[in-house]
């Protein structure tokens, strides 16, 4: 009985981590207005979209310093995952 619950309540916390990264990557992505230098519709426009997880990412750390975001890694990370799950949905390899 307890270890079931247990297995429960490590997958209810796993799932509620992986929300919680993903709604503070869309925070940040909002409060640091991305959206000032490009509309979504970079995300989609095959020319300008990037091309695979790892483009994502290199992006996204670029961008953070470029625009002095003052992100951490795993703010980094958290923007990422929002715009992956959300806009590319790339396998993650990292």
């Amino acid at each position: 009985m307890y270890s079931k619950l247990f297995i429960f309540i490590m997958v209810l916390s796993t799932c509620l981590t992986a929300n919680a990264d993903i709604e503070n990557g869309k925070k940040l992505y909002d409060t640091a207005n991305c959206a000032r230098c490009h509309s979504s519709d970079i995300f989609t426009d095959e020319e300008r979209a990037v091309k695979s997880y790892e483009k994502l990412v290199d992006r996204i750390e670029w961008c953070a310093i470029y625009q002095e975001s003052g992100w951490n890694e795993k703010e980094i990370m958290d923007v990422i995952k929002f715009l992956n799950k959300n806009y590319y949905k790339y396998p993650v390899t990292k």
